[in-house]
């Protein structure tokens, strides 16, 4: 059987509240080659027998279990054990629209892209709005420039990724560094010189409501000792 299109890498940890809703907007996509990696990290709830369920109704779902290790060590889990030609990184917190695979998947191909980035929308309780990223010129050291100054979000949720990239640039997640994880990836993959190519659609929701304990809103001792190891 041939490797899927792509892998879809989503780090679980204590997220049974809200996992439901994300995996269900995967299921629903219009692409239906791709496999879901759901990295469970320690979770204390109920999030491991939810993944678990989930792999049973869906031969496209696989589940790994690891002691808690941070957000990273799920990622690189995710990466390592990915058999798609492409992957992208989901939160579990966030959900997706239906054409998201599909239309990164074709755009990559069209262009023979190692990268491909989208807008997405940040969503409230009460408003939404959407994340322009300014790209300009789909060159690698532009991108970086533009990622520095904030015009391209440094997440990964939004870059659907070539995967066989990591192994060969050796672009891995660093243990311990959990706030902007992601950006140091895209860093690493953005000084290779990469293809990129950019479709103007907010395909992401990035919900800034349901996950109260998100180190992205939550601002903790921790996270500054995080923040210290990235400088």
């Amino acid at each position: 059987m041939s490797n899927p299109k792509i892998s879809v890498i989503i780090p679980v940890y204590n997220a049974g509240s809200f996992l439901q809703r994300c995996v269900d907007s995967l299921l629903a996509q219009t692409l239906q080659d791709f496999e879901i990696i759901l990295v469970n990290d320690g979770s204390t709830d109920n999030s491991g027998k939810l993944c678990e369920q989930y792999a049973l109704s869906d031969s496209r779902i696989k589940v790994y279990h690891q002691p808690n290790s941070g957000v990273a060590m799920a990622r690189q889990k995710g990466v390592d054990a990915a058999c798609g030609c492409y992957s992208i990184h989901v939160d579990p917190d966030d959900w997706v629209e239906p054409a998201m695979l599909d239309e990164l998947y074709s755009k990559a191909v069209e262009c023979d892209a190692d990268m491909v980035i989208c807008d997405f929308m940040v969503d409230f309780s009460d408003h939404s709005y959407r994340a322009s990223q300014k790209v300009g010129r789909c060159d690698a050291e532009d991108c970086l420039d533009r990622m520095m100054y904030g015009k391209i979000h440094g997440s990964l949720c939004n870059k659907l990724i070539r995967t066989e990239l990591y192994a060969k640039y050796d672009i891995r997640f660093f243990e311990g560094i959990n706030y902007c994880e992601d950006y140091l990836t895209n860093v690493q993959l953005f000084i290779n010189g990469i293809r990129i190519a950019y479709i103007p659609t907010a395909f992401y929701h990035y919900d800034q409501v349901v996950n109260g304990n998100s180190a992205t809103r939550r601002y903790t001792k921790a996270t500054l000792k995080t923040q210290f190891l990235f400088f």
